[in-house]
């Protein structure tokens, strides 16, 4: 009876600890604030092209001014990622944009500023239309628009590491779990269910219309229930039901996010200290 009773409890004990995990991880995530949002996944950008009314002028530097209401009385220049080459100007978010911005762009003979203006697309390109005293944007939407924001040079290059370190965290978490549980978890099955679902979450949701904080759960709430599904399908011969499965998932999902809201916050300690020095 001891034996039985000790068996029926531990089912109660793994939920009550996972549902502690899960109230420390929001509460951490509501106190470091919209940085620690998402873990090691996309991230937003924005392309400008400019197009001149004028006699084409050389682009020396800009910023992005970040707003809080449509006025942009008191704006403050996005702290990060903004650079300018040749006839364009990209952004690529670490910390999210504020919901109003504007463009102060020095040319070789003055600076010009432009309309406020919003985000909608996760991957936005605008065209921005230089006139003499000022500077027009739009934000557009278009084939090609689509295929440079798909291809994103930014998005491409994080990619990669992201994705080898949420490999890393998610396997961890597996190798955990299956040397607690009685099914033998295969890592390669796990390593190929992230394979699949990284590039989507980080290349296919984003093209979605809606704002980043939705893309974002979206695309975790996908990641969540494909691995879930994934793992069910491969091993429920060996006696994983699909319950383990979800646990299973989301324990790695829970890993993936806690690895990525620390490497955040150490960039943006990292980021605020060059600042400073």
């Amino acid at each position: 009876m001891r034996n039985l009773t000790a068996r029926s409890s531990a089912p109660r004990q793994a939920g009550l600890r996972f549902l502690l995990a899960a109230a420390l991880l929001g509460v951490t995530a509501l106190t470091l604030g919209p940085s620690a949002r998402a873990d090691i996944g996309p991230h937003e950008s924005m392309q400008f092209t400019f197009e001149f009314q004028i006699p084409a002028i050389p682009i020396i530097e800009g910023q992005l001014v970040q707003c809080d209401d449509a006025t942009c009385a008191n704006g403050e220049p996005y702290p990060y990622q903004f650079a300018c080459e040749g006839n364009s100007c990209s952004s690529y978010a670490i910390m999210p944009y504020a919901r109003h911005q504007k463009l102060a762009i020095t040319f070789s003979d003055r600076v010009r500023e432009s309309n406020v203006f919003t985000k909608k697309a996760f991957y936005a390109n605008y065209v921005v239309t230089v006139r003499e005293g000022n500077l027009e944007v739009k934000e557009t939407l278009s084939f090609g628009g689509f295929f440079t924001s798909f291809f994103n040079p930014f998005q491409t290059l994080a990619f990669l590491p992201a994705a080898a370190l949420t490999l890393f965290a998610e396997l961890i978490v597996a190798a955990i779990w299956r040397r607690r549980a009685n099914v033998r978890v295969r890592l390669g099955w796990v390593a190929l269910a992230n394979l699949i679902s990284l590039p989507i979450v980080w290349f296919a949701f984003p093209m979605i219309r809606l704002d980043a904080i939705t893309i974002i759960l979206l695309a975790e709430a996908f990641a969540f229930v494909f691995e879930a599904a994934f793992l069910y399908l491969t091993h429920k011969k060996k006696g994983l039901r699909f319950r383990g499965a979800a646990a299973l998932s989301l324990w790695m999902n829970i890993g993936s996010v806690g690895l990525g809201v620390l490497l955040a916050v150490a960039a943006i300690l990292l980021l605020q200290g060059g600042g400073q020095g």
